[in-house]
């Protein structure tokens, strides 16, 4: 069978893969077994990230990705409903994590939560005109003004050190079209 793998477009494997998510897509939604944040019960929730496998060089020589060690990155849209990842994409080790989906945007209402790699205005823009709710981690050097300090809740979410509104104020901000735009920022401890 990995002899015939060798030839054998992966274009049958990933058809076949998506196939059985659509057809148990149901399925799987019902029976899973999972804590759920009753805000977001009736949500779609996709979970963004990758990984990079380490490969050996002198077994995998199309895998260069520094000078003595190879490599791949395996980039996932895990849908958190199905319990499964709805899209992959492997590519080069040195693909960045942000370069490596086809495409981030998804159906109106659509919670995306993703780590600091993929924090990109242009992205924030196509997002939020897609009405795509998104949740990732600030850079550290990130220019923006504050617009409103929310309350906090005084019995639940003690770890919450502050929820404001703000704009960003940046260049690169502006040049996405994200002048005037309100977005939130949370500071947890």
């Amino acid at each position: 069978m990995s002899d015939g793998n060798k030839n054998r477009d992966y274009k049958v494997f990933e058809d076949i893969y998506y196939q059985l998510i659509k057809h148990y897509g149901r399925t799987l939604t019902e029976k899973r077994d999972r804590a759920v944040i009753e805000e977001v019960k009736n949500e779609t929730i996709k979970l963004i990230d990758s990984s990079t496998v380490s490969l050996c060089l002198n077994l995998f020589d199309w895998a260069k990705f520094r000078t003595a060690k190879g490599g791949l990155k395996i980039h996932t849209v895990w849908d958190d409903t199905l319990g499964l990842p709805d899209y992959i994409n492997i590519t080069d080790a040195k693909v960045h994590d942000s370069k490596g989906l086809a495409s981030q945007i998804f159906p109106k209402g659509t919670i995306v939560v993703e780590d600091r790699a993929y924090f990109d205005f242009e992205l924030f823009k196509s997002r939020n005109d897609a009405k795509n709710i998104f949740v990732t981690r600030l850079k550290s050097n990130i220019l923006y003004e504050s617009v409103e300090e929310l309350d906090l809740p005084d019995d639940i979410d003690q770890n919450i050190l502050k929820d404001e509104l703000i704009k960003f104020t940046s260049k690169d901000a502006k040049k996405a079209g994200l002048e005037g735009k309100i977005f939130r920022l949370v500071l947890l401890y």
